[in-house]
């Protein structure tokens, strides 16, 4: 049985993402996953890659196998879908924002895995904090952007420039980018068009606007 827990930021309010003006003011939602037998097992936290979310490794961390070693945190990390928003991102940015977290939880140590950028904000953190870094665990990750990762950058000024469109005196409807994706990606072999798709605010009906806040990796 797993214990999947919501974020609170008090002990009656939900955790509401917004855009923050101080680095140390970004917060960050969160999954995690234990098994319900009341013992405590040691904390690994696990970042997501560019362009995902907490819930990209979700199967993962939920594994039994997993579980049985293994406390999980999933942060979704700053200007993804669900967490805080800021203008500034570096990995050291990132690393700090994953402590911060960490310190939230009391997790004095514990082991990161990282997917892709993930990956390198575990290394990050694990050179900038070793002290309370156990171990590291870095997959489809190295020092610099990967073949993958550099596809990801391609998508987010592609999404930049929908919404330069948008912002235009032409104007650009949610419809007519919805048709711009689906004819650019349909024959795309690395998902495009379901990574972009999933990006998008359904909650606004009229114009294209992303969840993912991609103009914060161009300042």
């Amino acid at each position: 049985m797993h214990d999947l827990v919501k974020p609170k930021v008090d002990d009656k309010a939900e955790f509401v993402k917004a855009h923050k003006e101080r680095n140390e003011d970004v917060c960050l939602d969160y999954f995690k996953f234990a098994k319900d037998d009341d013992i405590e097992r040691k904390p690994m936290i696990v970042l997501h890659g560019l362009l995902a979310n907490k819930y990209s490794l979700r199967r993962f961390a939920s594994n039994e196998e997993i579980l049985a070693k293994r406390d999980c945190y999933l942060p979704d990390m700053r200007n993804g879908i669900f967490s805080d928003k800021h203008d500034e991102w570096t990995y050291d940015l990132y690393a700090e924002d994953v402590l911060r977290f960490a310190d939230s939880q009391g997790l004095e140590t514990f082991d990161v895995l990282g997917h892709s950028l993930g990956g390198r904000v575990a290394m990050t953190l694990s050179c900038n904090y070793p002290d309370r870094t156990d171990g590291v665990i870095c997959l489809d990750s190295r020092p610099g952007k990967s073949v993958c990762e550099k596809d990801m950058y391609d998508l987010m000024r592609w999404m930049n420039s929908l919404e330069e469109m948008r912002d235009s005196e032409e104007g650009l409807s949610k419809e007519e980018a919805i048709m711009m994706i689906s004819k650019t990606y349909r024959n795309s072999t690395n998902q495009s068009e379901a990574i972009l798709m999933k990006q998008i605010n359904q909650e606004n009906h009229d114009q294209i606007e992303w969840l993912y806040n991609t103009k914060a990796f161009f300042n």
